[in-house]
């Protein structure tokens, strides 16, 4: 997937502080996996409720509540 495909996909939940597709070291190809950082945090319960496909592929969705902070 392509970053902008990412970048427009997850935006459509709200406004994004960050995000970024993982890649490999050596290779620089994308290793099927990215984070994104929404500008309020309770978007996030709505994007893990819902079943997302992209490019016809399903996405596993999970939350990192620690890594930003919350307890």
């Amino acid at each position: 997937m392509c970053f902008y495909t990412f970048v427009k996909y997850f935006g459509k939940y709200g406004d994004l502080t960050d995000s970024v597709i993982m890649k490999g070291r050596r290779t620089g190809r994308p290793r099927g996996f990215g984070f994104v950082t929404y500008a309020d945090p309770s978007v996030a319960d709505t994007v893990i409720a819902e079943t997302h496909v992209i490019n016809g592929k399903q996405v596993s969705e999970f939350l990192f509540l620690g890594y930003f902070g919350y307890e």
